[in-house]
This record gives structure tokens, C-alpha cells and sequence, in this order.
């Protein structure tokens, strides 16, 4: 896991890259060329009672093929300003994100990974925003985690009120 901290005059900016995960990495490839043997055989053998399986195999493809290339290309970047926070998720220059105002942001906190067993994505920043839980951050351990908050407050003072109170853990294990 790789990310950079960075401040400037208008607040301090986060640019985090996921884990590598070296399964993904190399069964998608095989995936794909499963499904390119599929599509060749259905329209140059001509099998017509399979193109509902080739449908179905073509949307998972296409999920695989972005978590793939998010894998080895996408950033996440998150830019803590003193009016609120934005985030965005970009892959290859094209980006889509939101915009938080620190306003509504209460309850900062370490956020654990949700998935059962052990899951190739280990934590993010969680908090609560407008009734709703929103986690960003992704690929940021505990320790790392704390550290970006920590410059955050120390960089742009105004937010002490919104991030300051951030902790380990999930928002309802603190009083």
C-alpha cells in the first residue's frame, strides 16, 4: 500500500493506492481469455443456445476487468480543505467523487474491514455524514489512518471540530 500526504496554502491533500493483490492480478487474465475462447466459438461455430451464458460471463468480465485495472492504476484522493473534505476515485485520469461538507461530518473513525474472514482490503477513514456511514480510504491501515487525520488537524486547525474527535474503532464502541 502506497499514499502521499502533501500540504499546501488551501489545506492538505491524501493520495492513496491500493494493495496489489496478485491473485486478481492473474486470474482475470485468464478469465478474460476464457470468455474471448467463448464468444469466438458461439459466433464462428455458431452455438445460438449459449447466448444467454455469454451474456451473463460478459458482465462478470467486465466487473473483473475494473477491479483489475483499479488494481493496478486507480488512486484514491482525498483533499481536506477548511470548508469540508472531497473524494475522489480515479483511474486513468477519469475520475468520480463527492464532496463532504465538515459541517455534517461527525463521528470520525478508524473503519475495519466489513468483508468475513480475512479480506484483501484492511480498513479505511469511516464517518457519519448526513445520517449515513460513508468510508474512504480504503487501503489505510489503523496506523496510517491516524497519521493523515493527525497532519490533517494540525495543518488546517479550523477542522479540529469535525476531526478531532476521530478514534479507533467503530463510532458506537466510544461514549
Amino acid at each position: 500500500m502506497d499514499y502521499s500526504i502533501s500540504s499546501s496554502s488551501s489545506g492538505v491533500t491524501v493520495v492513496i493506492s491500493p494493495k496489489r493483490n496478485l491473485l486478481l492480478l492473474v486470474l482475470v487474465p485468464l478469465w478474460i481469455g476464457l470468455w474471448l475462447t467463448l464468444v469466438i466459438r458461439v459466433f464462428f461455430i455458431g452455438q445460438p443456445q449459449s447466448i444467454l451464458g455469454i451474456v451473463v460471463f460478459s458482465f462478470v468480465t467486465v466487473f473483473l476487468a475494473y477491479a483489475c485495472l483499479w488494481n493496478l492504476a486507480g488512486k484514491e484522493r482525498l483533499e481536506f480543505t477548511a470548508t469540508g473534505l472531497a473524494y475522489k476515485r480515479i483511474l486513468f485520469g477519469i475520475s468520480r467523487g463527492r464532496e463532504f461538507s465538515a459541517s455534517k461530518i461527525e463521528k470520525p473513525h478508524f473503519e475495519d474491514s466489513r468483508g468475513r474472514g480475512k479480506s484483501y482490503v484492511p480498513s479505511g477513514i469511516g464517518f457519519s455524514y448526513a445520517g449515513k456511514e460513508i468510508s474512504v480510504a480504503d487501503d489505510l491501515s489503523s496506523l496510517d489512518a491516524k497519521k493523515t487525520i493527525t497532519t490533517v488537524v494540525q495543518e488546517v486547525p479550523c477542522l479540529e471540530r469535525c476531526w478531532g474527535s476521530y478514534g479507533e474503532g467503530f463510532p458506537f464502541a466510544r461514549s
